[in-house]
């Protein structure tokens, strides 16, 4: 059985339309994949700049308190236990090794009496 001159037409323009409905989806969701990438990479350069940046002020602030402590020639329990906790979360972001020497000196002074010295 032939179809129509009018269904033949109908069957293309539907199949046409069909094939731009389906390239259409593919090119939207190509986009939304690539934007996710892109907040993704965005994301990841935040959290290392953030990583950077925290581990940038832990060490400041270790250095500083430090050399007060040397100055000093002692250091309190609770001087200790901040510094310790300081130096364990600047360590776990990747620091180095100057911060670990000067950390290490600074534990090897004299225990002093508590004190509202706080720093």
């Amino acid at each position: 059985m032939e179809l129509g001159f009018g269904v033949q037409i109908f069957l293309i323009i539907f199949q046409a339309l069909a094939a731009m409905v389906t390239a259409y989806i593919g090119i939207r969701v190509r986009r939304h994949d690539s934007e996710k990438e892109q907040q993704k990479k965005e994301k990841e350069i935040e959290e290392k700049a953030l990583k950077h940046g925290l581990q940038a002020v832990l060490r400041d602030r270790i250095l500083q308190a430090c050399a007060l402590y040397q100055r000093k020639g002692c250091i309190t329990v609770s001087q200790m236990d901040n510094l310790s906790n300081m130096y364990n979360a600047y360590h776990n972001l990747g620091g180095n090794g100057v911060v670990t020497n000067v950390y290490l000196q600074v534990m090897d002074l004299e225990k002093d009496v508590e004190s509202n010295d706080v720093v």
